[in-house]
């Protein structure tokens, strides 16, 4: 995707991130290209979206837009009817303006309302829902290392021994207080809902705050030149809840791009255009939503639990390197479903590009030649806590625990060994440092 020919579309990730969202009414075309498109438009084989900015005229024009839904227009979802609960709020708002029109002084300055104009444009959106989560959780008697409601279809047996614990409970005596801890970090069963296997529904409040900033102006010098300078500023604040509530991630994302375009008519059939443009991400940051003071209800809207609150602290393999030690750890418990997954974050990355281009396009007779360069440099600051490895490695920098009931010398049941401090494997690293890359394209 380009706006006026500027890269808009994150560094690392095409198709994923953008570095400067468009607010739409300050669109005034948008061009689909698939295949066997022309050179200019290349730096990328597969599907382009182009879309051009509106420039301001000699009249003043503008407007002012606003969109809104509300869940008291909505009907329930049948999940939640079925388990009694209510339907899920959600308020959105998206409102904004546009206003274009001609710099002018009268008797000064531009007075024939043809050389410099401008067209400004802002929209802000606001949404407000909730995520909605099921799972399967250990009950409050496994916790406490009563299994007896597993009788006569699974026993619970002494690794010392081999033998079945009496009643298929787990002595008090015998319980790993660390193993406990790690099952108190799933949220308790709700009473009453039982949906397949699940026995635990949430709704973790979600949030979208999004700004999306931009001025153009254009300057008609002479009649054979026009030079349009662009800038679009579209901060980003969203949360992202993990499975089971036991984190959100905030997004913090500032996206911008610049371009600036000279377009000159050499002649009757002769065209040059020079462009710069830059887009870049700077300061994105990742953390837990306990940290951030600036969202939507401060540091206390979303409590998911910490380490310390339900009883987690053995020492680390690399203390000292955590960004958030008081962040979940990752734990899957076979037959437990979806495990306490948490992400790659907190960490950091940026993406920057700088593009110079131009093109000179030459009429003679029935044909139509083109040439031009383009000269591309980008890069990116990455400090992102992030492994690409399959278990039993981990994305989680505080670690990962995994619980099977295959386990040799177990319980024969997950939870159970769990509760014992018997896993399958740990994982765990530490402070990942700041990774730069330049690249440049010609």
């Amino acid at each position: 995707t380009t706006i006026d020919g500027a890269p808009s579309i994150r560094v690392r990730a095409a198709g994923g991130f953008m570095m400067g969202a468009q607010n739409f009414d300050t669109v005034a075309e948008v061009q689909v290209l698939t295949t066997n498109y022309q050179a200019e438009y290349g730096r990328s084989s597969a599907g382009q979206l182009r879309l051009v900015t509106k420039s301001g005229t000699q009249s003043f024009r503008g407007n002012v837009f606003w969109s809104h839904q509300n869940d008291a227009l909505d009907a329930n979802t049948w999940s939640r009817k079925r388990a009694g609960l209510e339907k899920s709020p959600h308020k959105y708002n998206a409102y904004g303006f546009t206003l274009g029109g001609p710099i002018y002084i009268p008797g000064a300055f531009n007075e024939s309302r043809q050389q410099l104009f401008f067209f400004w444009g802002q929209e802000w959106q606001r949404d407000r829902t909730v995520e909605e989560q099921q799972a399967t959780v250990p009950t409050a008697a496994m916790r406490s290392g009563d299994f007896s409601a597993l009788l006569p279809g699974r026993v619970i047996r002494d690794p010392l021994t081999g033998l079945p614990f009496q009643g298929n409970v787990i002595p008090r005596g015998r319980i790993s207080p660390q193993g406990q801890a790690l099952l108190n970090a799933y949220p308790q069963p709700i009473p009453g809902f039982q949906q397949g296997a699940f026995n635990w529904i949430g709704n973790p409040s979600v949030f979208n705050n999004q700004r999306k900033d931009s001025i153009k102006i254009d300057w008609v010098p002479t009649s054979n030149h026009r030079v349009a300078v662009r800038h679009t500023w579209a901060p980003n604040v969203w949360n992202d809840p993990e499975p089971l509530s036991v984190y959100s991630t905030i997004w913090d994302y500032p996206g911008r791009t610049l371009a600036a375009t000279l377009t000159s008519t050499l002649s009757a059939t002769l065209i040059n255009e020079f462009s710069f443009s830059w887009g870049s991400t700077s300061p994105s940051k990742y953390f837990g939503q306990r940290n951030c003071d600036y969202c939507p209800g401060g540091t206390s809207a979303f409590l998911y639990p910490t380490q310390s609150q339900v009883g987690i602290n053995y020492p680390y393999l690399f203390p000292g390197t955590k960004l958030d030690p008081e962040k979940i750890l990752n734990i899957s418990l076979q037959g437990f479903n979806p495990a306490i997954n948490n992400p790659a974050y907190p960490g950091s990355w940026n993406d920057f590009v700088f593009l110079w281009s131009d093109n000179v396009t030459k009429i003679t007779g029935n044909h139509t030649f083109k040439a031009g360069v383009s000269i591309e440099r980008s890069g990116m600051n990455d400090r992102i806590q992030l492994s690409f490895a399959q278990a039993p490695a981990t994305t989680n920098q505080n670690g990962s625990f995994r619980f099977f009931d295959t386990r040799p010398n177990g319980t024969g049941y997950s939870v159970a060994n769990a509760l014992l401090g018997l896993f399958d494997d740990y994982t765990e690293f530490g402070n990942k440092p700041n990774t730069k890359w330049l690249a440049m394209g010609y």
